[in-house]
């Protein structure tokens, strides 16, 4: 994932609510991406997010159509999506499809830090309109898992969706405070027919190029 400019993105993005919540009692502990097998499947590196500062306010206060010149990426190369590299947990037999899959990463700030934006990429999607959706959390997730969201959007992904990086805008106000940290984690839904879902797949994008900090991944039918 990635944070890049509020106004680039692509598609438009709903906000969905702007709450203090948690993360449900049926979701499995944060594991590191690429390095353990969460049931059968191994999670390799996600496309993390990368972050990007927001604009300064120009003339009349109108901010620039730039997100900022500041990027936060613990990718070595943010843009790549592998095809195939990507596992989530789901079933293939007798049909494909993906559970409900988190990924995160957590990021640290030295300095005062306003999020512009964020950018993910998704692998492949099939079986039916998903969504991908992007909650923001104002300390370290995985270290403290009760830690309130203080954002969550839903990001539409259309059926067929391969390859393609998504830029989320993110309203004013969100600020990480100097020697802060905070986090940012992608959920994709339930998507098994006996509960109610598509039957699709849905594989958030990754590459094998290196990272400089951990990616994390969970899923709770996987364990």
């Amino acid at each position: 994932m990635s944070i890049p400019s509020p106004r680039s993105q692509s598609p438009a993005v709903p906000v969905v609510a702007i709450l203090a919540a948690v993360l449900g009692a049926s979701v499995s502990t944060w594991r590191a991406g690429g390095d353990t097998a969460l049931g059968p499947p191994d999670f390799h590196r996600r496309v993390s997010p990368a972050v990007r500062s927001a604009p300064s306010s120009g003339e009349g206060g109108v901010a620039s159509v730039d997100c900022g010149p500041v990027v936060l990426s613990q990718n070595t190369d943010p843009v790549v999506i592998e095809i195939g590299n990507t596992v989530a947990c789901g079933e293939q037999v007798p049909q494909t499809f993906t559970y409900e899959n988190f990924v995160a990463r957590v990021f640290p700030v030295a300095d005062l830090f306003a999020i512009g934006c964020v950018e993910f990429g998704v692998e492949s999607n099939e079986g039916g309109d998903t969504f991908v959706e992007l909650t923001i959390f104002a300390d370290d997730v995985v270290a403290n898992p009760t830690t309130a969201a203080v954002l969550q959007i839903a990001v539409p992904i259309a059926n067929g969706t391969t390859q393609q990086l998504f830029k989320v805008d993110l309203p004013p106000g969100v600020v990480v405070p100097a020697g802060g940290t905070f986090s940012v984690q992608l959920r994709t839904p339930d998507r098994d027919p006996s509960a109610g879902g598509d039957g699709g797949g849905i594989y958030l994008g990754s590459n094998n190029n290196g990272q400089s900090a951990p990616s994390y991944v969970k899923a709770a039918t996987c364990g």
